[in-house]
């Protein structure tokens, strides 16, 4: 059965994903909107990569769940979003295993108690198996945000990510709901 990984499609130009640094020559303008994200957070873009060599923003970050089941579990918890609406879905034999490495983002990374480059391994594609729910942490996070009535949210927070520096064309790939 082929197995895949997910990547949310935002304001995106052409149809190729390429990691943010590479956007800022390409896609200035892109690459200011995408930067946004990191505001508060600058260290995580200097962040260097075991096992690639590269930073955080030399690479895609793909998720190991289908969005509508992170979205279902968004809805759930009493919250709303609609940025999971456009992703990719990519067999995971169409990434480069010398560029791709597995996050596992556990609840020590998101609770400052590791540190990243203790979660992150070479990625191994023969055990790699889509995950069908969100980790217990990353449920109590979305509780925590409902409960704290924040507007802004980390999406996927305590969930591991398939980080690859390829870039990938998104025409063959692309899920519209």
């Amino acid at each position: 059965m082929t197995q895949y990984v997910y990547h949310l499609i935002r304001n995106i130009q052409g149809d190729t994903l390429y990691p943010l640094n590479k956007l800022k020559d390409i896609y200035p303008d892109i690459y200011e909107q995408h930067k946004r994200k990191y505001v508060g957070r600058k260290r995580v873009m200097s962040f260097k990569i075991p096992y690639l060599n590269v930073l955080w923003n030399d690479t895609l970050m793909f998720t190991p769940i289908n969005p509508e089941i992170v979205k279902d579990e968004i809805l759930r918890a009493g919250l709303n979003t609609n940025i999971l609406d456009d992703y990719i879905k990519v067999p995971i034999e169409d990434l480069n295993p010398a560029n791709t490495v597995w996050f596992e983002h556990s609840e020590g990374v998101v609770n400052k108690q590791k540190n990243k480059s203790e979660e992150i391994y070479p990625f191994d594609f023969k055990q790699y198996r889509e995950l069908t729910e969100l980790p217990e942490h990353t449920k109590r996070y979305l509780q925590t945000v409902k409960a704290n009535n924040q507007k802004k949210f980390f999406i996927y927070l305590g969930i591991p990510h398939i980080l690859t520096t390829d870039s990938i064309n998104i025409s063959k790939y692309l899920v519209n709901k």
